[in-house]
């Protein structure tokens, strides 16, 4: 005898499977897996223990998790490079005083999956996963001569159900320094 499930579960089933998710590591090497599903957007800045512009955006960091945190914007920040050790990532978490986590990319899967190659480099993802902003956080390492505010526009384009107008900004800063894969 076939069993046929409701339309509606299969339905279901399908979307469940269909959300991507990422998978990385905390600053005590546990396993991470991150829904873009479970906000209304999800943010994924890749970010650098020791590249200068990466670290000019630390003020601007804490601005956008304060100020969408709490809207259904779940903040995801990714150290890619294979050059900087947990140990790193830890001290500079705390020199930095970062009051978000930021998570390690082994062997640069989620950068490849998002096609990332800088610090710092921006995504905005819908609940399916699909980037909808993808590019430099703004327009300046200079925070008083930014004049495109591309990321927070971004966001907030989402939040308010509007699309969002400037899709892309050329990121700028430092290469991912990626893991050597052996063929």
């Amino acid at each position: 005898m076939i069993r046929r499930l409701p339309l509606i579960a299969v339905l279901i089933s399908a979307a469940q499977a269909a959300t991507p998710s990422l998978r990385l590591s905390d600053i005590n090497h546990q396993p991470v897996e991150i829904q873009a599903s479970k906000s209304m957007a999800t943010v994924v800045i890749f970010v650098s223990t020791f590249c200068p512009v990466s670290n000019a955006y630390h003020d601007r960091y804490k601005q956008l998790v304060s100020k969408f945190a709490a809207k259904s914007v779940q903040f995801v920040f990714i150290n890619s490079n294979d050059n900087e050790t947990l140990d790193d990532v830890k001290e500079h978490i705390r020199a930095a005083e970062l009051s978000f986590p930021v998570y390690k990319d082994w062997k640069n899967s989620v950068a490849d999956k998002l096609g990332a190659s800088m610090t710092p480099e921006a995504f905005v993802l819908d609940r399916k996963g699909e980037v909808l902003y993808h590019g430099a956080v703004d327009d300046s390492k200079n925070e008083a001569r930014v004049k495109i505010s591309a990321l927070h526009d971004a966001i907030a384009n989402v939040l308010n159900r509007k699309s969002v107008a400037k899709k892309e900004l050329k990121a700028f800063g430092c290469t991912i320094h990626r893991y050597r894969k052996i063929s």
